[in-house]
């Protein structure tokens, strides 16, 4: 696609909705007329005066933005084949016909997002035992060789590549034992948090209650939760001192995934205002968008099987939002940020269903609509031009190999 066409389709997108804001200022109809008589003197050497002096402003916009090159539009003229016999009434005719036709011969655009990625899942589930909570804090020993020697100053690594395992623990208001990756926990009471190291440098928040049931934030897949469940079981059964009241009752008794947390990135850069604009104006989606408090576009998708997939609830009764999507009344609602950069977060699912669904009905609006959106060539330019350059400094007697420079300069 042409980008300087993109610029004057975004141009006119943007044109539009200053105009709609606008409907209440006395001025509007001096607005709309100045507007129209410079899309007029772009054609009038195209169009003879009887016919576009009365052709509308939405004609005029749809013919400048579809040929932004001269010779394109004088092509289009010339496929008119109007000739002196032809009334002003009939003229006219043929421009507005010509016009109808132009949606069908733009090139629609294919947008090539990357695939959804699981960043990280929240799972429920119940052990069937009554834990006691003090007596598992009281007997955890931290793990001596779970940490690592990293190899340089540079290095991110804090645990062992291969170790898997309990790493730290703590109990309501008593100070932690072990490793945590935050310095400041917060009191739970009635329950245990235990640190998992499920996978290198991984981390899973394992909390258990005193009732048997569980919770896991922070899970990089549904494996990987299952797993540090067993580990926790297996902990447990090897330790028990007073921990459960049954040691053969302790298992998984269920399990489910309460929250899925995914992102991808559509490919190209997102003019945020206008994405707002469409999402409200042309789909009566809840979207929400505050640049100075929040840098996404928020976009709140009502997911149900029961209706159409067009994001909306259409309940008799308004849901809000924390069902399971499987029937009247009972919306799962998942939430789409879009950020200027491209990078998209969806959240809230409790399903790969329910944010693949969000996902391709996401992507083919900003498909159907790439043109409106995309933000131009220029205004990348300017971020850039905008950027300012950090420069760093580095003392002397911090190099180590510092005798080595003049040789590299000599090179």
């Amino acid at each position: 696609m042409d980008s300087s066409k993109n610029i004057l389709t975004n141009y006119n997108f943007n044109l539009d909705n200053y105009i709609n804001k606008m409907q209440d200022n006395p001025y509007i109809d001096e607005l709309n007329h100045s507007i129209k008589k410079q899309q007029i003197d772009k054609l009038r050497k195209y169009f003879p005066d009887d016919c576009i002096n009365h052709l509308s402003i939405d004609a005029l916009m749809k013919i400048n933005s579809s040929f932004t090159d001269s010779k394109l539009l004088l092509k289009f003229f010339n496929e008119l084949n109007f000739n002196n016999s032809l009334s002003s009434n009939e003229k006219l005719s043929k421009i507005n016909q010509k016009i109808k036709t132009l949606d069908n011969t733009v090139k629609k655009i294919k947008i090539k997002p990357t695939q959804l990625r699981i960043s990280t899942m929240t799972m429920c589930g119940d052990l069937g035992n009554i834990i006691n909570t003090s007596n598992l804090y009281k007997n955890f020993v931290a793990p001596k060789n779970c940490l690592s020697e990293p190899e340089n100053k540079q290095s991110t690594n804090k645990y062992k590549k291969n170790y898997i395992g309990i790493i730290g623990c703590k109990a309501d208001d008593l100070e932690p034992k072990g490793y945590f990756n935050k310095k400041k926990l917060a009191n739970f009471f009635n329950s245990a948090t235990l640190n998992i190291l499920i996978s290198d440098n991984k981390c899973i928040n394992f909390k258990l209650f005193k009732n048997g049931k569980i919770q896991l934030t922070g899970v990089p897949s549904e494996e990987l939760g299952l797993k540090s469940i067993d580990i926790v079981i297996d902990y447990i059964k090897q330790n028990n001192k007073s921990i459960v009241n049954d040691i053969e009752k302790l298992k998984l008794q269920t399990y489910k995934i309460v929250l899925i947390n995914s992102d991808y990135d559509c490919g190209f850069m997102i003019h945020r205002d206008n994405l707002a604009n469409i999402l409200i104006n042309k789909f009566n989606l809840s979207v929400n968008f505050d640049c100075e408090n929040y840098p996404g576009v928020k976009l709140q998708y009502f997911y149900n099987t029961e209706t159409n997939s067009n994001g909306i609830c259409n309940c008799l009764k308004k849901c809000i939002g924390k069902g399971d999507g499987n029937s009247i009344n009972n919306c799962k609602k998942i939430t789409i940020s879009t950020f200027q950069s491209g990078k998209i977060i969806i959240t809230g699912g409790r399903t790969i269903e329910h944010i693949n669904t969000a996902y391709n009905y996401f992507n083919q609006i900003l498909e159907n609509y790439y043109n409106e959106i995309v933000k131009s060539d220029t205004d990348d330019t300017k971020l850039i031009k905008n950027y300012k350059r950090q420069h760093f400094y580095i003392k002397k007697q911090n190099i180590s190999n510092f005798d080595l420079y003049s040789s590299l300069i000599n090179i």
